[in-house]
This record gives C-alpha cells, sequence and structure tokens, in this order.
C-alpha cells in the first residue's frame, strides 16, 4: 500500500527535477563541415558566437553548472533544517494486560504465519483472545509494536481470513475512542478496530504510520475484535466492551518509562 504510491512519487520527483535542468542547459547548434567536390573551402553552420549574437535572451541561461551547484546547494540545505531529536522507543509488554473481572478470556496461539511475520520485529508484543462479555463473543487482536511496519490495514487480513467485508466507517465508537466499525459476512458478524498509543486512537492508518515518522508518538497497539454476532456500535454491551478494552491498554506502563 505504501511501497508502490511512494516510487511513483520519486519517479515523478526525479523526472520533473530532470526536465527543469534540462531546461536550463543552453542549447547550442552542431557545427559539421563539408567539401565540395573542387575541394573548396569548407562551409559552416553558425557558429556559437554569431548564434548568441542573433539570441542575447538565450544567454542570460544558468549553465549546467550552475544548475548543479544549485541543487546541490539546496540538497545540503535540507541537511541543515533542524529534526526532533530520535529517542529510543518505548515497549509495551502485553503480558502485563490486566483485563477486567468483567470478561471472560481464553488464549489463542497465533498460527504458524503469524510467529515467523512478528518475529522478524524486535520489541513486537502480541495476544490473541477469545472472550465472553455481557452476551458478547468473539476474538480480539492486540499487536503492540515500536514500528509500523509491523502493523497493516486490518480489513487486509480479515479478508485473507476470508471474511467478506459488506461495509466499513470510521466513527466514534465511544467519547474516548475513534476507530472503523465493519460488517462481514453478509450481516452476519461485526468488526471493530484501531490503533492506540499513549495519547490517541485512530481507525486510520496512515495517521499511525505519520505519526511514527515526525516521531509524535514512539508505539502503537493496534486492536482488531470481530464479534460473533451482529451488533450495533451504539448498543451499551459494546461500548462498555470497548470501553473496558481501551481502558485496560491505556493502563500498561511502557517498559523504560517512569511510573
Amino acid at each position: 500500500m505504501i511501497h508502490v504510491p511512494l516510487g511513483l512519487m520519486g519517479f515523478i520527483i526525479a523526472s520533473l527535477t530532470t526536465w527543469i535542468l534540462l531546461r536550463w542547459v543552453p542549447r547550442h547548434r552542431s557545427v559539421t563541415s563539408f567539401k565540395n567536390d573542387d575541394d573548396t573551402e569548407a562551409k559552416h553552420y553558425p557558429k556559437k558566437q554569431d548564434w548568441e549574437k542573433q539570441n542575447p535572451e538565450k544567454q542570460s541561461r544558468p549553465s549546467s553548472l550552475q544548475a548543479t551547484l544549485i541543487l546541490i546547494t539546496s540538497i545540503l540545505a535540507l541537511t541543515l533544517i533542524p529534526h526532533p531529536p530520535r529517542t529510543a522507543p518505548s515497549i509495551v509488554d502485553l503480558s502485563e494486560l490486566q483485563w477486567s473481572t468483567l470478561i471472560q478470556t481464553q488464549p489463542i496461539a497465533l498460527n504458524p504465519y503469524e510467529q515467523k511475520f512478528f518475529a522478524n520485529y524486535p520489541g513486537v508484543t502480541t495476544q490473541k483472545q477469545r472472550f465472553q462479555f455481557q452476551g458478547l463473543t468473539g476474538s480480539v487482536v492486540l499487536v503492540t509494536s515500536p514500528t509500523w511496519q509491523a502493523h497493516h490495514a486490518p480489513e487486509l487480513c480479515l479478508t485473507a481470513f476470508g471474511y467478506h467485508i459488506d461495509h466499513m466507517i470510521g466513527k466514534a465508537l465511544t467519547p474516548a475512542l475513534t476507530g472503523r466499525w465493519l460488517t462481514l459476512d453478509n450481516g452476519q458478524k461485526t468488526s471493530t478496530y484501531w490503533f492506540q498509543s499513549a495519547t490517541r486512537t485512530t481507525d486510520d492508518f496512515f495517521v499511525r504510520f505519520w505519526g511514527e515518522v515526525f516521531r509524535q508518538d514512539s508505539t502503537w497497539t493496534l486492536v482488531s475484535i470481530v464479534f460473533d454476532q451482529p451488533y450495533r456500535s451504539d448498543e451499551p454491551p459494546v461500548q462498555s466492551f470497548l470501553t473496558l478494552v481501551h481502558d485496560a491498554l491505556a493502563q500498561i506502563q511502557p517498559v523504560g518509562e517512569p511510573s
């Protein structure tokens, strides 16, 4: 989702830069000579000096060397722009998550593909649970990561696991929680997800991505929930369950940060 657009943007920028630089390069007519059968003196096309006299406005264009120097200077100037200091990302250990006593949970093991994928990224912790809460049943997956590469847009994962997405919308799930609400399998199931950091929640993967790029939030947790039955997001049990999950994550103290 990110690699292809970035590649296209890089290609377009490089092409535009090259085109602009070529517009600054002076145009010279090639000089050729030939002799007639009588070996008379060679005839020439107009020389550069004559061409410049006939086209004085062209002489104001900077040379290719000047254009190169301007480009190098601009790149060096960009390196002098101050950046926020890079700090070591805090690590959130999901084993310390304390579920509410109102929620009954049962651990689910990650499948081999998930285990192999998350093992590639240091500092990533995961948890998958079956849950029961006030008549609600389903599964919840939590993935805490200091890098966006271990996260993804959950609707892609749901599709990969065989779910059909009927409808999806971003909304305020609770007063303190912004997420995305999905209807699955012709209305037979519902799902929701969000990304949660120490300061905010979002349903947009790109907000999570740019939050890391601009060093606003070092660690995020992906929360993906699938309910076994169709529900509305405004139903009281759903509201209570989502609030409990959100608050439980907010209580975890990142490793390396003062308590």
